[in-house]
């Protein structure tokens, strides 16, 4: 089971990074030989994450304590 969500988290990362670098959000420098990431657009991304992650840990406590969610 760890092996199959880390594989989906993996992937998902495949395609969050393409995302952001398609919408513009981040770009890499050849020549420097870095990646730049602009952070006010992605305020709005990154809180939708955070708020969909958290709920989802909140049920996995839940549950894990016997709740219903």
């Amino acid at each position: 089971m760890n092996s199959n969500i880390a594989l989906l988290a993996r992937i998902g990362l495949y395609f969050a990074g393409g995302w952001l670098a398609n919408q513009g959000y981040a770009s890499f420098d050849q020549a420097a030989g870095t990646i730049t990431l602009q952070i006010e657009p992605l305020a709005e991304v990154l809180g939708g994450l955070l708020v969909a992650g958290g709920t989802f840990a909140v049920s996995r406590v839940v549950k894990a304590k016997g709740g219903r969610t």
